[in-house]
C-alpha cells in the first residue's frame, strides 16, 4: 500500500473522529497528532486546512493563522490550487476577526479568483459572499452588494436554501447600514420566518442585526427581545464568540433601557469570555460599555476601575498592532531577503556563462592563431581578472546586504521578546484579577443559598402548620362522626358513614396536593373537557367570592377533549382564581377564557411544543399586578407576597407542577396597577386517541367471589379491617406482615392462592422485591398494589413487566372489591383463552 494511500486512510479515520467528538480541543488535539505522520503533500494540506477551521472555531487566531500559512506555502509549492484557495478563505476571515481590512479583501479576492478558475460553483459562491462581507465593513456598500447579489443568484441556481438564507441576512445587513433601516428590517424578519431548517448561527446573525437597526430605529424593548433571542441560540449553539459578542451587545442595550444591573451582569460576563477567547478589541469594548453602566448606576467607583483597565487593555492593544506591524514588515523583508539572493545566484550563473563564452571563444582563437598566441593570452588573463574582480565585488556587496539583513532579525527579535514579556505579565495580572472576583462571585452565592435555605425552612414551617391545622380538622370530623355510631342509634349510620367517607376523601385530596407541588405524582389518564371544568369552577366562585368581584366567562365552543387528571386540572385553576381575588381587595374583574390554538402560534415561545393544537386557558384579573423581578419568582416553591400566615407559597408551584404533569406549558403577563393574565396551553387529544384499557373501570364485574386470596399488610387495624370486608364478600383470607412471610405463605400453598394482594412499602423486604419472588414461584400469578404514593417511574416499570392492577390508599370496600374482581377474571381468560 503506498504512503500517499495510507495518509488518506489516516487522515479520513480523524476526520470520522472529529465528527464523534463533541470537543473542539480534542478535535484539534486528534489532528495535530497526524501531522508527525508521513503523509502526501495534498494530504497534509487538507489536514492543515481542517486544523485552521477548527482553530478558528475556538478563536485561536495566532495558531489558525499559523496552518492556514503552512497550508498556503505547501499548496502553492506543489500546484494545489484548491488548498491555496482554502487558505486565502481561512485567512480572509482570520483578518476579518483580527487584521487590516486591506489584507482581509485581498485574501478573499484570491480565494474568489481561485475558485472560479476551478470552475466550482458551490465555493464560488461562498467566496462573493465573503467579499461582500468585507465590503460591508469597508462602508463600500455598492460593491458590498454587487458581490451579494451575485452570490445569491449562484446559491439559488445550485438550490443552496442555507446559502441563499445566509446571504439575504448579509444583503439586509447592507441596506441597514446604507440607511434604509426600515427595509433591513423587514428582510431579516421574512428570512427568521422561513428558517425551517435549524440553521442556528444564520438565526444568531439575523436577531443580532435585528436588535441593531431596532435600536438604532430607537425601539430599545424590541432590540433587548432580539439580543435575548440571539442569546439563547448562540448558546444552544456552543459558539463562546458568539455568545460573549451577544451578550456585549445586550449589555449596551440594557444600559439605553436604564437596567444597569443586568446590563453589568452581562457586560462582566461578555468581558470574561473575551479575556478567554483573547480578543482585544472587543474585551476593551466590553470595558467601555461596562463603565458606562457603572456610571449610569451611580456608582462612579467601579466606573473609574473599568475606565483604568480600559485604558490599560488599550496599551495592550496598541503594542499587539505594533507587534503585528513589526511582523508584517519582518515578513515583508524577509521575501525581499529572498528575492535578492534570488537575484544574485541569477546574475551570479549568468556571469559564469559568459565566462565560459570568453575561455571557449579564447581556445579557439588560439588554436586557429598560433602565431598570436602571446598577446591572445595576455588579453585573455586580462579579460579574466577583469571578471574576477566583477564577481568579488558582487560577492563582497552580497555579504554586507547579508549582514545587515542579520543585524535587522537581531533587533526584531529583541524587540519581539519584550513584547511577549509585557503580554505576559498582563496577562498575568489579569488572571489575577479574574480569580479574585472570581472568588467573590463564589462568596456571594454561597450567602444567597444560605438566605435561601433559612426562608425555604421557615416557609416549611409555616407549610407544616398548615398541613397540621387541615388534618386535624379532618380526624376532627371522623372522630366526631365516629363517636356517633352507637348500637341505639342505626338510624344515624348511614349519615355518619357518609360524612366519614368525606372527611377521608378530603385528606386523600390534601396529600395528592402536596405530591403533586413535589412533582412526584402523574397525572390519571381521562378524556377532559375544559369547559365543563370551567362552568364548574364558575359556579363555585360565584357562590364563594365576595359580590365586589364580578366574574366572567368566555368559552369558545368546540373545543376538543385533553388528555389527564381532571381534579388536578380544577385545582390548578381554583388556585389561580384564589390569586386573583386576593390581588383585588377592593374588587374588580375576573375572566375565565378558553379557546383553540395551533402549535405554531406559540413555537416562538415554547420552542418544545410539540402537539398539534393546544387548549389555552385564560385567568385575567384586574387587580394590583406584579412587577418583573415577583414575576420571575412567582412559581418557587414557597414564594409568596402575602403576609405571615396568609400564605405558604405553594398554590402557584402546585399550578406549574400540574401544567407540567399534563406536558403543558404556562405564561404569565402582569405589570403593577395593570392586572395579571396567566395563560395555560394544554396539548388537545388527537382525533381518534382512546385511554388505555386498564385505566377504564370494567362496571359489568360482580364484586364478591370464593377464591383465596393472600394480604401482605403490615398495618395490623387495616389488614384486619381488609380481611373482614373480604370474608364477608365470600373470600378466603390469608395475611403476612412483612415481604419474607408472605414469600413463605406463598411457597407453602401456591396451588392455592387465586390473587395477592400488597403494600408497597413492607418490613424486612419491600413489596416490589416479595413481587419478583412470587413471580419466580409462578410466573402467572396476579397481584394488586395498594399504597398511598405510587413513584411514576417505579410505576411505569412494573407496568412493563405486566403489572396492570394499582389501588391507591385510602380506597373504598367498593373499589377494592371491584379491582379484586377485575384482577380475578383477567386471570380466568388468561388461563383459558378459549373461555
Amino acid at each position: 500500500m503506498s504512503s500517499q494511500r495510507i495518509g488518506r486512510l489516516l487522515l479520513t479515520a480523524a476526520l470520522l473522529l472529529c465528527l464523534s467528538e463533541s470537543d473542539a480541543s480534542t478535535r484539534v488535539d486528534s489532528l495535530t497528532a497526524l501531522l508527525s505522520q508521513n503523509l502526501s503533500d495534498s494530504v497534509r494540506i487538507s489536514l492543515l486546512n481542517e486544523l485552521t477551521t477548527e482553530q478558528l472555531h475556538l478563536m485561536h487566531l495566532n495558531a489558525a493563522r499559523a496552518y492556514a500559512s503552512e497550508a498556503l506555502s505547501l499548496s502553492v509549492k506543489t500546484g494545489n490550487t484548491y488548498g491555496a484557495a482554502m487558505s486565502y478563505r481561512v485567512l480572509g476571515r482570520i483578518f476579518r476577526i483580527r487584521g487590516p481590512l486591506n489584507l482581509q479583501l485581498e485574501n478573499f479576492i484570491k480565494s474568489l479568483e481561485l475558485f472560479r478558475s476551478l470552475r466550482n460553483q458551490g465555493e464560488t459562491a461562498e467566496a462573493l459572499r465573503l467579499l461582500g462581507m468585507a465590503y460591508t465593513s469597508g462602508s463600500e456598500y455598492p460593491k458590498a452588494k454587487e458581490y451579494l447579489e451575485e452570490a445569491k443568484a449562484l446559491f439559488e441556481r445550485l438550490h443552496d436554501v442555507a446559502g441563499v438564507r445566509k446571504t439575504t441576512v448579509r444583503y439586509a445587513v447592507v441596506l441597514g447600514f446604507a440607511g434604509q433601516t426600515a427595509n433591513a428590517i423587514e428582510l431579516l424578519k421574512q428570512v427568521l420566518q422561513s428558517d425551517t431548517l435549524g440553521m442556528r448561527e444564520t438565526k444568531a446573525t439575523a436577531y443580532s442585526y435585528l436588535g441593531f437597526f431596532s435600536f438604532k430605529y430607537g425601539n430599545v424593548s424590541a432590540a433587548i427581545a432580539y439580543l435575548r433571542q440571539c442569546l439563547a441560540v448562540s448558546l444552544h449553539l456552543g459558539n463562546p464568540f458568539l455568545v460573549a459578542d451577544a451578550k456585549a451587545d445586550l449589555g449596551s442595550y440594557l444600559i439605553a433601557d436604564g437596567k444597569y444591573d443586568e446590563a453589568i451582569s452581562m457586560l462582566q460576563e461578555a468581558r470574561t469570555a473575551f479575556t478567554l477567547i483573547g480578543t482585544v478589541v472587543y474585551e476593551l469594548n466590553a470595558l467601555e460599555q461596562l463603565a458606562h453602566a457603572f456610571a449610569g448606576k451611580g456608582d462612579y467607583r467601579s466606573a473609574w476601575q473599568a475606565t483604568e483597565q480600559a485604558l490599560a487593555l488599550q496599551e495592550i492593544l496598541d503594542r499587539q498592532r505594533k507587534a503585528e506591524h513589526i511582523a508584517a514588515a519582518q515578513l515583508e523583508f524577509q521575501m525581499q531577503k529572498r528575492e535578492l539572493q534570488t537575484k544574485l545566484i541569477q546574475q551570479e550563473s549568468d556571469d559564469n556563462r559568459r565566462l565560459a563564452i570568453v575561455v571557449i571563444t579564447a581556445s579557439v582563437v588560439l588554436i586557429a592563431f598560433m602565431i598570436l598566441r602571446h598577446q591572445s593570452n595576455k588579453r585573455a588573463n586580462a579579460l579574466l581578472a577583469a571578471k574576477n574582480a566583477t564577481i568579488q565585488h558582487h560577492q563582497e556587496e552580497l555579504e554586507r546586504n547579508v549582514a545587515e539583513l542579520e543585524r535587522t532579525e537581531a533587533e526584531l527579535d529583541i524587540t519581539n521578546k519584550t513584547l511577549q514579556q509585557s503580554v505576559l505579565e498582563r496577562t498575568s495580572e489579569l488572571r489575577a484579577t479574574n480569580e479574585e472576583l472570581q472568588r467573590q462571585i463564589d462568596t456571594r452565592k454561597q450567602l444567597e443559598q444560605q438566605l435561601i435555605h433559612a426562608q425555604k425552612m421557615e416557609s416549611i414551617g409555616t407549610l407544616a402548620g398548615g398541613i397540621a391545622h387541615d388534618f386535624n380538622n379532618i380526624l376532627s370530623i371522623v372522630l366526631a362522626h365516629a363517636s356517633f355510631l352507637t348500637p341505639d342509634k342505626p338510624d344515624q349510620v348511614l349519615q355518619r358513614k357518609e360524612a366519614i367517607t368525606v372527611a377521608t376523601d378530603r385528606a386523600a385530596a390534601l396529600v395528592r396536593q402536596l405530591l403533586t407541588f413535589a412533582r412526584k405524582t402523574e397525572a390519571d389518564a381521562e378524556c377532559v373537557e375544559v369547559n365543563e371544568i370551567l362552568e364548574e369552577l364558575h359556579r363555585l366562585l360565584v357562590e364563594t367570592f365576595p359580590k365586589i368581584i364580578s366574574i366572567q366567562r368566555e368559552l369558545a365552543d368546540g373545543l376538543p377533549y385533553i388528555g389527564g387528571d381532571k381534579s388536578q386540572v380544577h385545582q390548578a385553576l381554583l388556585n389561580l382564581c384564589v390569586n386573583a381575588r386576593d390581588a383585588m381587595p377592593n374588587g374588580g374583574s375576573l375572566t375565565l377564557r378558553t379557546t383553540l390554538v395551533d402549535a405554531e402560534r406559540i413555537t416562538h415561545k415554547f420552542p418544545d411544543a410539540r402537539s398539534e393544537s393546544y387548549v389555552l386557558i385564560s385567568v385575567i384579573d384586574t387587580g394590583i399586578g406584579m412587577d418583573e423581578k415577583t414575576k420571575q419568582r412567582i412559581f418557587e416553591p414557597f414564594f409568596t407576597t402575602k403576609g405571615i400566615g396568609r400564605g405558604t407559597g405553594l398554590g402557584l408551584s402546585v399550578t406549574y407542577g400540574v401544567v407540567v404533569a399534563h406536558r403543558g406549558f404556562i405564561d404569565v403577563e402582569s405589570a403593577p396597577g395593570a392586572g395579571t393574565a396567566f395563560h395555560l396551553y394544554i396539548p388537545c387529544l388527537s382525533q381518534g386517541h382512546a385511554l388505555p384499557a386498564h385505566d377504564i373501570p370494567a362496571l359489568e364485574h360482580s364484586v364478591g367471589g370464593s377464591e383465596t386470596i393472600l394480604i401482605v399488610e403490615d398495618e395490623p387495624d387495616l389488614a384486619s379491617t381488609l380481611e373482614l370486608v373480604l370474608a364477608t364478600n365470600g373470600y378466603h383470607v390469608l395475611t403476612a406482615t412483612d415481604g419474607l412471610e408472605a414469600i413463605e405463605i406463598f411457597r407453602e400453598r401456591a396451588d392455592g392462592i387465586d390473587l395477592v394482594i400488597s403494600d408497597i412499602g413492607l418490613p424486612k423486604l419491600d413489596g416490589w422485591e416479595a413481587y419478583k419472588a412470587i413471580r419466580a414461584i409462578a410466573p402467572r400469578q396476579r397481584v394488586i398494589f395498594a399504597s398511598g404514593y405510587f413513584d411514576p417511574e417505579k410505576r411505569s416499570e412494573m407496568m412493563e413487566l405486566g403489572l396492570k392492577h394499582f389501588v391507591p390508599k385510602p380506597y373504598h370496600a367498593q373499589k377494592i372489591l371491584h379491582e379484586i374482581r377485575v384482577a380475578l377474571d383477567d386471570t380466568k381468560v388468561a388461563n383459558n383463552p378459549t373461555a
